[in-house]
Protein backbone atom coordinates (compact mmCIF):
# COMPACT_ATOMS: atom_id res chain seq x y z
CA UNK A 1 0.00 0.00 0.00
CA UNK A 2 2.53 2.20 0.83
CA UNK A 3 4.63 1.12 -2.14
CA UNK A 4 1.34 2.89 -4.28
CA UNK A 5 1.40 5.81 -2.31
CA UNK A 6 5.01 6.90 -2.97
CA UNK A 7 4.08 5.54 -7.10
CA UNK A 8 1.30 7.79 -7.01
CA UNK A 9 3.42 10.79 -5.41
CA UNK A 10 6.22 10.08 -7.72
CA UNK A 11 4.30 10.04 -11.01
CA UNK A 12 2.73 13.65 -9.58
CA UNK A 13 6.17 15.15 -9.55
CA UNK A 14 7.16 13.80 -12.69
CA UNK A 15 4.13 15.38 -14.24
CA UNK A 16 4.77 18.58 -12.68
CA UNK A 17 8.39 18.86 -13.64
CA UNK A 18 7.92 18.00 -17.02
CA UNK A 19 3.98 19.10 -17.85
CA UNK A 20 2.81 15.45 -18.83
CA UNK A 21 0.04 13.11 -18.55
CA UNK A 22 -0.26 10.44 -15.69
CA UNK A 23 0.26 7.69 -17.93
CA UNK A 24 3.61 8.84 -19.67
CA UNK A 25 4.64 9.75 -16.70
CA UNK A 26 4.28 6.23 -15.44
CA UNK A 27 5.78 4.71 -18.19
CA UNK A 28 9.09 6.45 -17.70
CA UNK A 29 8.80 5.80 -14.06
CA UNK A 30 8.39 2.36 -14.29
CA UNK A 31 11.36 1.88 -16.95
CA UNK A 32 13.90 3.52 -14.19
CA UNK A 33 12.35 1.49 -11.71
CA UNK A 34 10.94 3.72 -9.77
CA UNK A 35 13.54 6.03 -9.57
CA UNK A 36 12.80 9.84 -10.01
CA UNK A 37 15.88 11.35 -11.32
CA UNK A 38 16.73 8.46 -13.64
CA UNK A 39 12.88 8.83 -15.54
CA UNK A 40 13.34 12.61 -15.49
CA UNK A 41 17.35 12.62 -17.27
CA UNK A 42 15.17 9.68 -19.20
CA UNK A 43 12.65 11.60 -20.31
CA UNK A 44 15.02 15.16 -20.89
CA UNK A 45 17.47 13.15 -22.98
CA UNK A 46 14.05 11.82 -25.72
CA UNK A 47 13.15 15.51 -25.92
CA UNK A 48 16.34 16.95 -26.49
CA UNK A 49 17.54 14.31 -28.89
CA UNK A 50 13.52 14.49 -31.02
CA UNK A 51 14.30 18.55 -30.96
CA UNK A 52 17.55 17.55 -32.53
CA UNK A 53 16.46 15.67 -35.53
CA UNK A 54 13.80 16.74 -37.29
CA UNK A 55 11.22 14.52 -38.34
CA UNK A 56 10.04 14.37 -42.06
CA UNK A 57 7.00 12.56 -41.37
CA UNK A 58 4.35 13.06 -39.55
CA UNK A 59 4.28 11.76 -35.82
CA UNK A 60 2.39 8.58 -35.44
CA UNK A 61 0.08 7.37 -32.70
CA UNK A 62 1.96 6.49 -29.27
CA UNK A 63 0.28 3.75 -27.25
CA UNK A 64 1.03 5.15 -24.27
CA UNK A 65 -0.53 1.81 -22.36
CA UNK A 66 1.92 0.75 -19.24
CA UNK A 67 3.60 -3.37 -20.20
CA UNK A 68 2.38 -6.07 -17.88
CA UNK A 69 4.77 -7.14 -14.99
CA UNK A 70 4.81 -10.43 -16.53
CA UNK A 71 6.39 -9.03 -19.96
CA UNK A 72 9.81 -7.82 -19.26
CA UNK A 73 10.83 -3.64 -20.49
CA UNK A 74 12.22 -3.53 -23.76
CA UNK A 75 15.84 -2.34 -23.61
CA UNK A 76 16.34 0.64 -25.11
CA UNK A 77 19.50 1.17 -27.65
CA UNK A 78 22.10 2.82 -26.27
CA UNK A 79 23.29 6.42 -27.35
CA UNK A 80 26.28 7.19 -29.38
CA UNK A 81 28.92 8.88 -27.31
CA UNK A 82 28.85 12.74 -27.89
CA UNK A 83 31.58 14.52 -28.78
CA UNK A 84 33.29 16.77 -25.94
CA UNK A 85 32.72 20.43 -25.43
CA UNK A 86 35.63 21.15 -23.97
CA UNK A 87 38.32 22.45 -25.99
CA UNK A 88 41.87 23.02 -25.18
CA UNK A 89 45.56 24.69 -26.36
CA UNK A 90 45.38 22.16 -29.30
CA UNK A 91 41.84 22.95 -30.60
CA UNK A 92 42.77 25.88 -31.12
CA UNK A 93 46.08 25.62 -33.47
CA UNK A 94 43.41 23.06 -35.47
CA UNK A 95 42.74 23.88 -38.72
CA UNK A 96 38.98 22.25 -39.03
CA UNK A 97 38.25 23.93 -42.21
CA UNK A 98 39.94 23.63 -45.38
CA UNK A 99 38.88 26.62 -46.83
CA UNK A 100 41.56 29.75 -45.45
CA UNK A 101 38.97 32.44 -47.22
CA UNK A 102 36.05 31.51 -45.07
CA UNK A 103 35.82 33.37 -42.34
CA UNK A 104 34.26 32.71 -38.68
CA UNK A 105 30.54 32.86 -38.71
CA UNK A 106 28.62 34.92 -35.76
CA UNK A 107 24.87 34.57 -34.32
CA UNK A 108 23.50 37.69 -34.83
CA UNK A 109 20.35 38.49 -32.68
CA UNK A 110 17.11 36.75 -32.90
CA UNK A 111 16.00 33.36 -30.54
CA UNK A 112 16.48 30.03 -31.20
CA UNK A 113 14.20 30.18 -34.27
CA UNK A 114 15.31 33.31 -35.32
CA UNK A 115 18.27 35.66 -36.45
CA UNK A 116 20.92 35.90 -38.62
CA UNK A 117 24.35 34.37 -39.25
CA UNK A 118 27.38 36.44 -39.85
CA UNK A 119 30.74 35.67 -41.37
CA UNK A 120 33.81 37.50 -40.44
CA UNK A 121 36.52 38.68 -41.91
CA UNK A 122 38.48 35.68 -43.96
CA UNK A 123 40.95 33.85 -41.64
CA UNK A 124 44.78 35.24 -42.03
CA UNK A 125 47.68 33.02 -41.49
CA UNK A 126 49.16 32.11 -38.59
CA UNK A 127 52.79 31.17 -39.42
CA UNK A 128 54.46 34.53 -39.22
CA UNK A 129 51.38 36.20 -36.70
CA UNK A 130 53.98 37.73 -34.65
CA UNK A 131 55.90 39.15 -37.64
CA UNK A 132 52.98 40.44 -39.33
CA UNK A 133 52.56 42.39 -35.57
CA UNK A 134 55.33 44.09 -35.78
CA UNK A 135 55.55 45.27 -39.52
CA UNK A 136 52.26 46.59 -38.44
CA UNK A 137 53.75 48.50 -35.73
CA UNK A 138 56.92 49.59 -37.71
CA UNK A 139 54.46 50.87 -40.52
CA UNK A 140 52.42 53.22 -38.09
CA UNK A 141 56.11 54.80 -36.74
CA UNK A 142 57.00 52.37 -34.14
CA UNK A 143 60.50 52.60 -33.75
CA UNK A 144 63.12 49.66 -32.94
CA UNK A 145 65.08 50.40 -29.77
CA UNK A 146 68.20 48.73 -29.08
CA UNK A 147 68.39 47.33 -25.57
CA UNK A 148 72.33 47.92 -25.39
CA UNK A 149 71.94 51.22 -26.93
CA UNK A 150 69.62 52.68 -24.53
CA UNK A 151 71.05 54.85 -21.77
CA UNK A 152 71.20 52.98 -18.06
CA UNK A 153 69.06 55.40 -16.32
CA UNK A 154 66.16 54.78 -18.77
CA UNK A 155 66.48 50.56 -18.01
CA UNK A 156 66.52 51.26 -13.97
CA UNK A 157 63.08 54.00 -13.93
CA UNK A 158 61.28 50.72 -15.89
CA UNK A 159 62.33 47.90 -13.44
Amino acid sequence: MADCEEHSDQIAQFCGVTGVESARAKLYLESAAWDLQLALASFYEETDESLERPSSRDPSPVNLQAPTRSSPTPERPKAPPRSSRIAGLADLTKDESGNEEEGQAFYAGGSERSGQQVLGPGKKQKDNFVVEVFKAAKKHGAQVLDAAAEPAEQRSSRN
